[in-house]
């Protein structure tokens, strides 16, 4: 009797050391499944800042896009201006020079036609001495 009292008390007493035992891998557990929560919850703010910071990176990346094409544009625009200014000077160039040759070439007549006047002068005044010295 004495052998089954010291067994129901061994018996009791792993009774109470399995509940302990339980009650010990409960409250682990329920750590555990606590960090697994609160790393979840670091790694889905962690995700959600990267992805914020990617779209910024994007909407940089299309604002400093579109303020190239603007550049270009311009510098497109400044190119034509720039040839258009350049061919008008030109133009106005080609046509003062062909005023200018037509002024001197008027001008050359004229003086060729001085020329032959009094050359002509010249001869009729030899003609006449010439009749007068007879």
């Amino acid at each position: 009797r004495e052998v089954g009292h010291h067994f129901e008390g061994l018996r009791q007493e792993l009774c109470k050391n399995k509940r302990i035992l339980e009650e010990i891998e409960q409250r682990h557990s329920r750590e555990i499944a606590e960090e697994v929560l609160r790393l979840q919850d670091k790694i889905d703010q962690e995700k959600k800042t990267c992805e914020e910071n990617a779209m910024k990176i994007v909407k940089s990346f299309e604002a400093d896009s579109a303020k190239v094409d603007a550049l270009f544009t311009q510098e497109t625009k400044v190119r034509e201006e720039t040839s258009n200014s350049v061919l008008k000077m030109m133009e106005e160039m080609h046509h003062k020079l062909h005023r200018d040759i037509a002024v001197e070439a008027v001008e050359r007549n004229q003086v060729e036609e001085n020329i032959l006047r009094l050359l002509e002068e010249t001869a009729n005044n030899i003609e006449l001495a010439f009749r007068h010295s007879q």
